[in-house]
């Protein structure tokens, strides 16, 4: 399987729970925003796969890999804080 197809199933199922946790009332809208905000960037990053490459080299990343480690690490940090 293709990663890019892989990544498209699994951020479309994380975006499809999410909308299910809002409608059951088991998650706050505060938290399922950031959710789907950051699961709408990660579909268009997987649409248009030069915007990050393009968005990694413009931060000084040599490796489009670690500018994504470097963002799933932002996001960690985040969610830590809220």
């Amino acid at each position: 399987m293709h990663p890019k197809f892989f990544a498209l199933i699994m951020t479309s199922f994380i975006m499809i729970s999410v909308i299910n946790l809002i409608r059951r009332q088991k998650m706050t809208f505060k938290y399922a925003l950031s959710w789907l905000v950051s699961g709408i960037l990660v579909i268009v990053f997987i649409v248009q796969d030069p915007w990050i490459k393009a968005l990694a080299t413009w931060a000084g990343f040599t490796l489009t890999s670690n500018f994504i480690f470097f963002l799933l690490l932002i996001f960690v940090i985040f969610f830590s804080l809220l």
